[in-house]
């Protein structure tokens, strides 16, 4: 899939995958409906760099939904943050260039 935002492509068959995640939806209120798999849309985002270290954001949907979003390192960090439970954060970081970079003081 691929984006041309601001007369940049971002390509996340080109680019460089720092962390992708996969996770369902329930598409009903009820939370019996989360375990059934028609109720169910599954979803996949994924945080990427392109050759030229632009950073992006991409989302996938079994529903045919796809998206590009361009991002910042800060934006990545938070994007990061909100699935931190899923990878090794510390390599999100390391790929967004260091905690100096980032403006993250260690305690």
């Amino acid at each position: 899939m691929y984006k041309i935002l601001d007369g940049k492509r971002y390509d996340t068959a080109k680019a460089i995958v720092i962390a992708d995640v996969q996770y369902s939806l329930s598409l009903d209120a009820g939370p019996a409906a989360f375990w059934e798999d028609e109720n169910c849309e599954e979803r996949r985002e994924g945080l990427y760099r392109t050759a030229a270290g632009a950073l992006f954001v991409a989302t996938w949907a079994n529903g045919g939904e796809e998206s590009i979003t361009a991002v910042n390192k800060y934006e990545a960090l938070e994007w990061a943050e909100r699935y931190q439970h899923r990878f090794d954060i510390e390599a999100v970081i390391e790929a967004l260039g260091g905690m100096e970079a980032l403006g993250i003081v260690d305690a």
